[in-house]
């Protein structure tokens, strides 16, 4: 992430709170729809990240240590669901390219932030993710 204005600019856009986490790890890619996405901090720029640690995208981003957000409009329901399933070939049909970082972007979403993850912690059923 950029600067401060940018970063309220696009956290602006998380009403919904519809978002595709995108990884890439090997030569992979991952993806999974998350909820649990909120502004920590302004200064510096900071996301916290919260995944189901059964998901093959937060291992993609534990081990990767970098990741995509996809803030989805309000006509792309269809992109969450697709997410969110449990099977499938996730990004088919999809216009996707490969943000700055190397993690896949949807290039149709409403916004996008990369991020670096700056510390990860368990809880529970769920890893936390903290990144810039």
């Amino acid at each position: 992430m950029t600067d401060t204005e940018t970063f309220r600019h696009v956290i602006g856009h998380l009403a919904s709170g519809v978002t595709v986490l995108t990884a890439r790890h090997g030569d992979a890619d991952f993806g999974a729809t998350a909820s649990a996405v909120s502004s920590l901090s302004l200064d510096p720029p900071m996301l916290l990240v919260c995944m189901s640690l059964r998901g093959s995208t937060q291992h993609a981003i534990q081990e990767s240590r970098k990741f995509g957000v996809n803030i989805l409009d309000e006509d792309q329901g269809h992109i969450a669901e697709l997410f969110a399933s449990p099977q499938g070939e996730r990004f088919a049909g999809l216009n996707v390219e490969l943000g700055g970082l190397g993690v896949p972007r949807l290039t149709d979403a409403l916004a996008f932030c990369e991020c670096h993850v700056v510390e990860d912690v368990t809880a529970g059923t769920h890893r936390v993710f903290l990144a810039t």
